[in-house]
């Protein structure tokens, strides 16, 4: 290469070189000035928030407590003033004047409090049901080996499993179901729930003041203890109803309360045609309710028939009568009455407790098919399930 050459080319390397220098310069001359109107931005920022929490600490200042009648102040007077942390140095004499210094009253909040009892309850309430339960059986001066209580109930269970009860799977329900409405026989199928069991167990297990006391929720179910005639209706309508459906549930008013009732009553489990007590929902979800309500005429019975009715028209249903009122026990001869007067092959009833009654006697007085329909009405009827 000539020296002419070489020259040349070191020329516009060198150019290139403070081309890149100058092109750097300028970009972190720009990132000095962005920092600045950033950290400018911020801290007005900061001082607005901090002229907010002045103002806001100024109107908020709490006025003297009136005196109560008998002439002690609401609230007691405050023993310390709060610390002040970061305070504005920009702040106002008049501000700062004003700022608040009465201290805040902290008070533990219920909840954590009623969190801690409830763990402690359910700690003793799981030993009490459990591990004291077992400690009885323990002969004195011996120890168990190292087993849980869970193992030791499975054991235990393994000599009870030939008294298990079959329930009737929800399937074989609609299958007969279906069956008697193209025979013309008569079925009903009804529920047992919290509120049938607190009602057949009045004053016979459970006195009628503690069910007002504890199950205020029965009166609004369509019984209002006492009723013992209502009770022996609901009982013997039990007693006659093709199919029961039964809490699987084993809390005290589920099944806790249905094989002490049942035993009141003289009625065998083992010899009723049981299955689940939500075996409305059921037929429902597993898609057999459209199946069975196809091409049939359909009696609506309850508060929420009017907007049933509308649900099941969409989805081609004949809606042959509506009774859309049931006011409790005392209304089931008039609901009876004008069933007996409607033409239709099944009944779904929505009337709560009633419902048992109402439902059992379609079939025995009237010849037809009826379902307890429970909540299910409204819950189709609010759209929060569908079938």
């Amino acid at each position: 290469m000539s020296p002419v050459t070489a020259s040349s080319h070191r020329r516009r390397r060198s150019a290139v070189k403070e081309k890149g220098f100058r092109k750097r310069r300028r970009v972190k001359k720009r990132m000095s000035k962005l920092r600045t109107s950033l950290g400018s931005v911020r801290n007005g920022v900061r001082s607005h928030k901090r002229s907010q929490i002045i103002r806001r600490s100024s109107s908020l200042k709490r006025q003297p407590a009136a005196p109560s009648p008998d002439g002690n102040s609401n609230d007691p007077p405050p023993t310390h003033a709060p610390s002040t942390v970061n305070e504005p140095s920009h702040a106002s004499q008049a501000d700062m004047a004003n700022l608040s210094t009465e201290a805040v009253k902290i008070q533990v909040e219920p909840k954590i409090e009623s969190e801690k009892s409830y763990r402690k309850a359910y700690r003793k309430g799981k030993y009490d049901g459990g591990e004291a339960l077992l400690s009885k059986l323990i002969p004195e001066h011996l120890i168990l080996p190292d087993i849980s209580l869970e193992h030791i109930i499975a054991l235990g269970f393994e000599q009870v499993k030939h008294l298990l009860l079959p329930l009737t799977d929800p399937f074989v329900i609609f299958v007969e179901m279906k069956q008697a409405l193209l025979e013309g026989r008569p079925l009903s199928v009804v529920r047992l729930g919290d509120g049938e069991l607190l009602a057949l167990a009045h004053d016979r297990l459970i006195s009628s003041q503690e069910i007002r006391d504890h199950s205020p929720f029965v009166a609004t179910s369509g019984l209002t203890v006492p009723d013992h005639a209502g009770r022996e209706a609901l009982a013997e309508s039990v007693r006659k109803a093709t199919y029961v459906g039964v809490p699987i549930s084993r809390l005290p008013y589920f099944q806790g309360l249905l094989y002490p009732v049942c035993r009141e009553y003289g009625l065998s489990l083992q010899h009723m045609r049981i299955t689940y007590s939500t075996v409305n929902y059921l037929i429902a979800q597993l898609g057999y309710l459209q199946q069975l309500l196809q091409g049939r005429n359909v009696l609506l019975i309850g508060n929420a028939a009017q907007e049933l009715r509308k649900v099941l028209s969409k989805r081609g249903v004949i809606i042959s009568g509506m009774i859309a009122s049931v006011s409790g026990m005392k209304d089931i001869p008039r609901v009876m009455r004008e069933a007996a007067s409607i033409p239709f092959d099944i009944a779904l009833v929505s009337a709560g407790i009633p419902a048992v009654i109402i439902a059992e006697r379609i079939a025995s007085e009237l010849g037809k098919v009826a379902l307890d329909f429970g909540h299910l009405a409204n819950r189709l009827a609010e759209g929060e399930l569908s079938f």
